[in-house]
């Protein structure tokens, strides 16, 4: 089984709305065997209401009311009520866009060496709106905040009793520095190339919210932890 891993908010009024779209696109995946895992940082119930259309779905939804405003601290605890052998990361305002994303996820986990493993990507203002793409790959660059395998998003780890959780101090470089550990552990991810992954770029992103103090701040602190 496949555990879907889901950080949710109320992310200044559309929450509910990408939280909506992403069920639609899981609703269509061909491969079945997973459950959708929902820790839910927000105040009101327009994201419970949501999950109560798709009744069709096996969504497990956790109200957390701990760390709120952390997404590593919600994706986090997403990760620990999932009961699958895989764990699938997705943001909840980014998309599963090929109806095989699972599916394809799933045969490369049957490799037991394989333990982390990294799918291509497509971006834009929204669906309808696709500006590029990216092929993921580890780079030791990472610890200079280079991401070159993109959004959490994209990512999809073997679940195990010592599995890496994300770093709570950290919200802008909490995916690189979550890479760097995987790698350490793990070595490089397998690469799915196909664009299964869709990433919304918009104005209400975490990435657009922090201050500037902050980014420089999280780059040195992956620097100086991780530099020979």
């Amino acid at each position: 089984m496949i555990s879907i891993a889901i950080p949710a908010y109320e992310m200044h009024g559309v929450g509910d709305a990408f939280i909506e779209k992403s069920l639609s696109f899981i609703s269509s995946q061909t491969y079945k065997d997973f459950e959708v895992v929902i820790s839910d940082h927000s105040l009101d119930e327009k994201i419970e209401k949501v999950c109560e259309k798709f009744d069709g779905l096996n969504i497990k939804l956790i109200k957390n009311d701990k760390d709120r405003g952390s997404s590593s601290a919600n994706l986090n605890n997403a990760i620990s009520h999932c009961k699958g052998d895989i764990i699938k990361f997705l943001m909840q305002d980014e998309y599963l866009y090929d109806e095989n994303t699972l599916l394809g996820i799933k045969k490369s986990f049957d490799d037991p060496n394989v333990k982390w493993v990294v799918t291509g990507c497509l971006y834009g203002d929204n669906i309808h709106a696709i500006r590029g793409s990216m092929v993921p790959h580890y780079s030791n660059r990472i610890i200079d905040s280079v991401n070159t395998i993109g959004s959490p998003s994209v990512v999809s780890v073997r679940n195990c009793e010592d599995l890496e959780l994300f770093n709570v101090d950290l919200i802008w470089v909490m995916d690189c520095e979550y890479y760097k550990r995987l790698f350490d552990k793990w070595g490089e991810p397998f690469v799915i190339p196909d664009h299964k992954i869709f990433i919304n770029q918009h104005k209400d992103q975490l990435t657009n919210l922090i201050p500037s103090g902050r980014k420089n701040s999280e780059q040195m602190y992956l620097k100086n932890r991780y530099s020979a």
